[in-house]
């Protein structure tokens, strides 16, 4: 998109950072929802983005990267000095806390997006305009977005 290529090299012009020195600009879209169903083996644990966790319906990620990190310690110091149980205890926290919710993303993203092209975004257009502040609740943490619709 030519809009956001320009609002890149204004961003680096104004950080007095030279085009010339970057060898090429590339960028590439998160998968939204896309997890891994098992992020964890032996001793080494994937958090935020590592294991795909964006939000299935709006993309947020900081969140989940946090929530995550939280969960794979918790992991890690309740099941030392025995290492070998830290992935699975890991795998339970995140499906308990956050995947579980990420299959119900899922579930809405696709009914709010159902409708071709030319309407993929009227359904998410409208949840905006009608419950804001719970969605803003939801991606602060404070609600969960299987419980979004409830007032």
């Amino acid at each position: 998109n030519r809009s956001i290529l320009h609002a890149f090299h204004e961003f680096l012009r104004r950080s007095d950072i030279t085009a010339r020195n970057l060898t090429k600009i590339r960028s590439h879209p998160l998968p939204y929802g896309n997890y891994l169903q098992r992020p964890a083996e032996k001793r080494a644990l994937l958090i935020g983005d590592a294991c795909g966790l964006a939000d299935p319906l709006l993309g947020e990620g900081i969140y989940y990267a946090h929530r995550s990190a939280m969960l794979a310690a918790q992991a890690v110091i309740d099941c030392a000095p025995h290492w070998q149980d830290v992935a699975e205890d890991y795998i339970k926290r995140l499906n308990g806390n956050i995947l579980n919710e990420f299959r119900w993303l899922k579930s809405l993203r696709n009914a709010l997006f159902v409708g071709g092209h030319h309407r993929r975004y009227r359904g998410l257009k409208l949840m905006f305009t009608l419950m804001r502040k719970r969605l803003e609740d939801t991606v602060q943490g404070k609600r969960s977005f299987s419980r979004l619709l409830i007032p």
